[in-house]
């Protein structure tokens, strides 16, 4: 975005340390990240600088870490749906769905049109066995972006779960499509549906 916009030399350590993350060099992309946030003086620097934060600590396996980076992002812009969706991620990593769902409502509040929201909140719901719910959130999701992946293993595993072969069949062809991995998502039915029995 515009981050550091007017300071070219700040923009390029962004850039070097949003490459680092691409890379999973996680440490060392927080350590130019947090000299960052010390310069940053506007919003808009501030969000991308904490974004990439979070997100280094996120896939580094720390949700806790990565849950106080995000409520930081809460203060300066309240309103964010990715904010929130994010959020609700790590808080359901942690186990707290109760909080992942209530931030999850405010991402779909702000952007109805949030494919991210609608799906982590659909698997949020499908780990709570609210199959109902998920799949009405899994298939708002495919509204939004028809070729979402994501949905689309989501709805598959649901509708085997519920014996509608032809449904799962459309599904699994979606998810296959948009570059899923067809036999990972077969094992990962046979899963659910062994432990439903």
């Amino acid at each position: 975005g515009r981050a550091f916009a007017d300071e070219p030399k700040l923009r390029k350590k962004l850039i070097g340390a949003v490459r680092l993350y691409n890379e999973n060099n996680f440490r060392k992309a927080i350590k130019i990240l947090t000299e960052l946030l010390g310069k940053a003086d506007a919003s808009s620097d501030r969000i991308p600088v904490l974004l990439f934060t979070a997100l280094c600590y996120s896939d580094m396996g720390c949700p806790p870490e990565a849950v106080n980076v995000y409520y930081r992002m809460l203060e300066i812009d309240g309103r964010n749906d990715r904010i929130h969706s994010n959020l609700g991620l790590q808080l359901m990593r942690l186990g707290d769905t109760s909080r992942a769902l209530e931030h999850y409502e405010k991402a779909v509040e702000y952007n109805p049109d949030s494919y991210f929201a609608y799906v982590n909140r659909g698997n949020c719901y499908f780990n709570q066995d609210d199959y109902e719910n998920a799949e009405k959130d899994a298939l708002r999701a495919l509204e939004i972006r028809g070729n979402g992946k994501e949905a689309a293993s989501l709805l598959a595993i649901l509708y085997a779960l519920k014996g509608d072969e032809e449904a799962k069949k459309k599904y699994i062809r979606i998810y296959v499509t948009n570059g899923g991995d067809g036999e990972g998502l077969k094992a990962a039915i046979a899963h659910y549906i062994t432990a439903t029995e």
